[in-house]
């Protein structure tokens, strides 16, 4: 302790210096961990569900089109799922940003309506807080997430209670569902976000019914493979399996092209149309990381001049106490001790910041 006081008396004698110092310091490590924070942040999209990396979307555009695949995918890919050795897990799914909705007296447009099979829970692990997911495969059931649950109901228990969709996409009028439990919010490193979570049973059933025999691209298909099964070579079996169905004969295009997307990759990477969720990045993973190495090389490129500044200022100080008997190893000792001291101080002002604005 008394050390310590000694270090901070002596870079207390020039004090401008060392608050330049230290300013210095703490902007250029705490930019650095910004990046670094944010680079990491946006690397971990989606790797947090089970088996993430043998998870994909199924992509199926129309040969002739030059423009950027769809996300969502034709119908009769689900039902192809049961043929194709490999698959583990596959689940068909629909996402509305524009729907409209009932409670009681009350009309709301509301975002994140997804109509979701059982594969779709076990494949991202949706949490129920209250109630049996597995009510999702009885007619026209549906479940809340915690934030819509807290919008509308408040302290109330909603479980029983009615909301009519009056519109979903291109559906209309698809009368009452019953609540009949409330999952945990989407993890917010998730591609897609859920409000309402509703069954493809009842009022949806008959249009899902249909997709086989229909060119329609409604749906959103994923595939979860076994381990070490190539992608390509399930994608190759998919358009088999197009090739000899009756669809392909039926009216709209005849050749579509079918693509595995990695999960891990779709929110940095997909290009697609009808997204599931709003880009909020399209940063350059390798540009932010050297830009945040740069940002760090320079910050201690200035604290070493700064730092080299300093000693040679105090040259004569340390040729004064060489005189009375310092050694040039404590000499050393006193220096590396002040630089110790003012990195510390840096990174804890940093870090402090960094936590204050995340």
């Amino acid at each position: 302790m008394p050390r310590l006081k000694i270090l901070f008396r002596r870079l207390g004698r020039d004090r401008l210096l060392t608050l330049f110092t230290v300013c210095g310091l703490v902007t250029g490590i705490s930019a650095f961990l910004l990046l670094f924070l944010h680079v990491m942040n946006e690397r971990q999209f989606d790797r947090h569900f089970p088996k993430y990396e043998n998870i994909y979307r199924v992509l199926s555009t129309p040969a002739h089109i030059d423009q950027g695949p769809w996300a969502r995918s034709l119908g009769i890919i689900h039902s192809a799922a049961d043929d194709i050795p490999g698959i583990e897990l596959a689940t068909q799914f629909t996402h509305c940003d524009g729907g409209r909705i009932r409670i009681g007296d009350r009309t709301m447009e509301q975002d994140h309506i997804m109509s979701v099979d059982d594969a779709f829970i076990q494949m991202f692990g949706v949490e129920s807080k209250m109630g049996n997911l597995m009510d999702l495969e009885k007619p026209n059931t549906v479940f809340i997430s915690e934030d819509f649950a807290k919008k509308y109901f408040g302290d109330q228990d909603p479980v029983g209670q009615q909301i009519h969709i009056d519109a979903l996409q291109y559906v209309r009028d698809l009368g009452p569902y019953e609540i009949r439990g409330i999952v945990k919010n989407t993890n917010p490193r998730t591609h897609f976000r859920y409000a309402l979570l509703i069954s493809q049973k009842g009022g949806l059933q008959e249009r899902y019914e249909g997709l086989t025999g229909s060119k329609i691209q409604w749906t959103y298909n994923y595939f979860r493979l076994s381990e070490g099964v190539n992608p390509d070579l399930v994608a190759g079996q998919l358009k088999t399996f197009y090739d000899k169905s009756s669809l392909k004969t039926t009216r709209g295009p005849q050749e579509y092209v079918f693509r595995l997307f990695p999960l891990e990759d779709i929110h940095l990477m997909s290009e697609c149309r009808f997204e599931l969720r709003e880009r909020t990045s399209t940063i350059n993973i390798p540009l932010f990381m050297l830009i945040s190495i740069v940002i760090l090389l320079v910050t201690l490129l200035n604290f070493t001049n700064l730092s080299v500044a300093k000693i040679l200022k105090r040259s004569r100080e340390f040729g004064l106490k060489k005189t009375l008997g310092s050694g040039n190893s404590r000499l050393v000792r006193q220096v590396l001790g002040e630089v110790f001291l003012v990195c510390s101080v840096s990174i804890t002002i940093s870090l402090i910041l960094i936590c204050q604005s995340t």
